[in-house]
């Protein structure tokens, strides 16, 4: 239990297209830490990275966060695995009791 601040961090393949979203949850849907969301008319030929954090009090030694990821740009719309771009990241640390 205690205050932890918790971040997650990704980057999209090259697309010019659709929406993306990236957002920290507890148990997975109760609660929302953080969320971000970037949208079309987006530079071509890069990736496009996106990194969400936030302060979540856990009240409880069974609460958990989740990283979720959605987007709309179909099967083109990929997660970068890291090598040569933005390593896909998530970690939190406590900041106080």
């Amino acid at each position: 239990t205690g205050v932890y601040h918790v971040t997650a961090s990704l980057e999209w393949n090259a697309s010019t297209a659709g929406v993306r979203m990236v957002r920290l949850v507890v148990n997975d849907y109760t609660n929302v830490i953080a969320a971000d969301m970037i949208g079309e008319s987006l530079p071509s030929g890069v990736g496009h990275p996106q990194a969400v954090s936030g302060d979540w009090r856990v009240a409880s030694t069974a609460d958990y966060a989740t990283v979720q990821v959605w987007q709309n740009i179909g099967s083109t719309g990929s997660i970068s695995s890291g090598a040569g771009g933005s390593p896909i990241a998530f970690c939190a640390h406590k900041v106080s009791a």
